[in-house]
């Protein structure tokens, strides 16, 4: 695992805040556990692929609208990679899933204050043969960055790929994952590691869900703008000092 914060940003690639999740060598090994039961090691993936991507931006009125967004589904057979990616005010939303899932990668982009969420997925029914051991592993790294260049901003961004297994019989579950988020201004959050599950059918087999996920999401907003009455209190306590300094100086 490595894990590199910085607070001092200079010549990021991407101007504006931005966060990323992806995972690469997407594997799995099944292992036979009793080679003399007369059951042959074995597995079914049956599942799907999607990639998700919603972008929201901010109207002049200041209200948060909901932008263009593309949501596709695929089925779970190896093909070409897919991809899908919207953009709205500035603020940019994308994904891809490479051939099989062996890789994937979903990112947000920020130029202007807004809201914006990329998911790449891929979820999978499970059946394991009894006696047997299952081994899924993928390199998962996830990268948050903000160059400060959007001044007077709240701001947040999160990313994480998770790794679940989830039994059909409701006890049997596994996780690995590996997430961070950011709040600060001329920073950088960068992490990888490698996850991974292992786990074993025993003697009636196993069945239920696998999924994996990448997951970049965030949110820059401005500052509220005080009203005018606030400057006129302002003003007021101002003076108020003012004066009291003046009369002790007159004392």
């Amino acid at each position: 695992m490595s894990v590199a914060l910085g607070c001092t940003v200079a010549g990021l690639a991407h101007a504006g805040p931005r966060a990323e999740a992806s995972w690469e060598r997407f594997t799995f090994t099944v292992i036979d556990l009793d080679l003399n039961d007369g059951i042959e090691a074995g597995y079914s993936f049956t599942g799907e692929t999607s990639t998700f991507n919603e972008v929201f931006h901010r109207l002049p009125s200041g209200e948060l609208m909901p932008g263009v967004h593309e949501t596709r589904i695929w089925d779970a057979t190896p093909a070409s990679p897919v991809t899908g990616g919207v953009a709205a005010a500035a603020v940019s939303a994308d994904g891809g899933l490479g051939i099989g899932a062996a890789n994937a990668r979903s990112a947000i982009s920020f130029g202007a204050h807004g809201a914006a969420d990329s998911v790449t997925s891929r979820w999978l029914n499970l059946q394991l043969q009894a006696n047997t051991r299952l081994e899924i592993s993928l390199d998962a790294s996830i990268r948050l960055e903000d160059d400060g260049s959007l001044l007077n901003q709240d701001r947040r961004l999160d990313a994480y790929v998770h790794l679940d297994f989830y039994g059909a019989d409701g006890v049997t579950d596994y996780s690995d994952h590996l997430s961070g988020e950011l709040y600060r201004l001329h920073s950088v959050l960068a992490d990888s590691r490698r996850l991974s599950l292992t786990f074993e059918s025993g003697s009636q087999g196993l069945a239920g869900s696998l999924s994996v996920a990448a997951l970049a999401s965030g949110m820059v907003n401005p500052l509220p703008v005080p009203e005018p009455a606030t400057y006129a209190l302002l003003a007021g306590g101002l003076g108020l000092l003012g004066w009291r300094a003046r009369r002790r100086k007159a004392v």
